[in-house]
């Protein structure tokens, strides 16, 4: 079950960037795959850049809240790096567009990231600052819940898309709900910006 912290929760938005950046470099993909700030991240969202945003976190943490248009690394690897290598052997590298794993703090997504380079031969892969960053800088969370979803392009029909256990992966969309529910994994990470619950393992 989860922890909910309401009064002990480190709200430094300082403390918040250092931790990322610790954890970045800890995950070793600062040269291949360095952070992309939230604040640059959403700013090329908000301009309509093609961005894949993917969340690289366990089930029970996607439950609680996701960011906007993320979709999961199931999902990911399922229905979008094969097109997303196919046509960064068609085009320009610089015109694939921009992924983005994240996670709580930048490790594991750190670790995905430099994986995405180094194993699958992408090129246009930044690691993200992660949830907690995205409660200061970005535009809100949603929390996924399961449902069908219109069918569009390969990229736009898994966004948002929670875990699942079957083999309807590419059947289920996300009902995504605003919530301020964040998952911090664990009791040395509860930092979030005001107004957000933090809930942890």
């Amino acid at each position: 079950f989860f922890d909910v912290n309401r009064t002990m929760t480190n709200r430094n938005y300082d403390d918040a960037m250092r931790v990322a950046l610790d954890f970045a470099t800890k995950a070793g993909s600062q040269r291949v795959a360095p952070l992309v700030s939230t604040r640059d991240l959403r700013a090329r969202l908000e301009r309509g850049e093609r961005v894949v945003m993917v969340d690289v976190r366990g089930c029970e943490e996607q439950a609680v809240s996701m960011i906007p248009g993320a979709v999961t690394k199931e999902v990911f690897e399922a229905e979008v790096l094969p097109q997303l290598k196919a046509s960064e052997a068609a085009e320009a590298p610089q015109t694939a567009p921009l992924v983005v794993p994240y996670c709580t703090v930048g490790y594991r997504s750190g670790i995905y990231a430099k994986e995405l380079v180094e194993q699958y031969g992408l090129q246009n892969v930044r690691n993200g600052e992660g949830v907690i960053m995205w409660t200061f800088d970005g535009n809100g969370l949603v929390q996924p819940s399961a449902s069908p979803g219109s069918r569009g392009s390969r990229e736009n029909e898994a966004v948002g898309r929670s875990c699942v256990t079957d083999d309807s992966v590419a059947e289920q969309a996300a009902l995504q709900n605003e919530t301020r529910r964040v998952h911090v994994f664990g009791k040395p990470w509860d930092m979030a910006a005001e107004g957000y619950t933090t809930e942890y393992f």
